[in-house]
């Protein structure tokens, strides 16, 4: 699941599955005080539910944002990284998460392709100067 949720799933969905889960967890935290306040608990019992939920739901944020910030933020700033160099001249790197097959899976597939066409593109331009070096070194023995 963790492996689909990394690699696999959009971004969109992503975060929809981090907030539902934190929906889920708030919904919850209301049954249990609702509960509690129904079976007339000592307010201390009632109080230390609260500071437990309070703490679980702090972890639970926590947790939502350490997701979101590795799971979905990293890859990007990565690839956006990556793109920079790249335009700035640097064609040599590895371009990581081309086997995902998320946003940014095909963000960096993509930027593989780019990188390639422009390595092609740079040859090209590198053998016709040749040959123009060549064609003028000829012309000038002519």
């Amino acid at each position: 699941m963790l492996v689909w949720f990394t690699e696999k799933a959009p971004l969109r969905r992503k975060i929809s599955i981090v907030m539902a889960c934190l929906q889920a967890y708030m919904i919850l935290q209301i049954l249990v005080q609702l509960v509690s306040s129904e079976m007339d608990l000592p307010l201390a019992v009632q109080r230390y539910l609260g500071l437990g939920g309070f703490v679980v739901s702090s972890l639970m944020v926590f947790g939502a944002r350490w997701v979101l910030i590795n799971r979905a933020a990293v890859p990007f700033e990565a690839i956006t990284a990556l793109t920079e160099r790249i335009a700035a001249g640097k064609l040599d790197e590895q371009i990581p998460y081309t086997l995902w097959t998320d946003c940014a899976g095909r963000l960096a597939k993509a930027l593989s392709t780019f990188r390639t066409a422009l390595i092609k593109q740079l040859d090209l331009q590198k053998i016709a100067q040749e040959s123009a070096t060549e064609q003028q070194r000829m012309s000038e023995l002519t």
